[in-house]
């Protein structure tokens, strides 16, 4: 149960360090459409995370309540450590 629990969370950082080194990039190449990269950023992410989860639960039934709650509390703390990371990149 633990197991897929942390499989379920790894895979969610693995996606989330991924996505957002390739959203670095692409803001390095074009930083003048920072709103419309973050707004799109955002919105994979979130739909990526609803699939993840929602197929997790569905092959899951007994780790429903678990598994959704682990999954937010991983985006929302991974949501806040990137808000950071983003904001030493764009002071420099």
């Amino acid at each position: 149960m633990i197991l897929k629990l942390s499989l379920l969370n790894l895979s969610l950082l693995l996606f989330f360090f991924i996505f957002t080194k390739v959203m670095l990039s692409s803001y390095r190449k074009k930083p003048l459409k920072y709103m419309h990269l973050q707004i799109q950023y955002f919105g994979v992410k979130l739909l990526f995370s609803s699939f993840l989860v929602f197929v997790f639960c569905l092959k899951n039934e007994d780790l429903l309540l678990s598994g959704i709650l682990s999954s937010l509390t991983v985006f929302v703390v991974y949501h806040v450590i990137e808000g950071f990371i983003f904001q030493k990149i764009l002071e420099t």
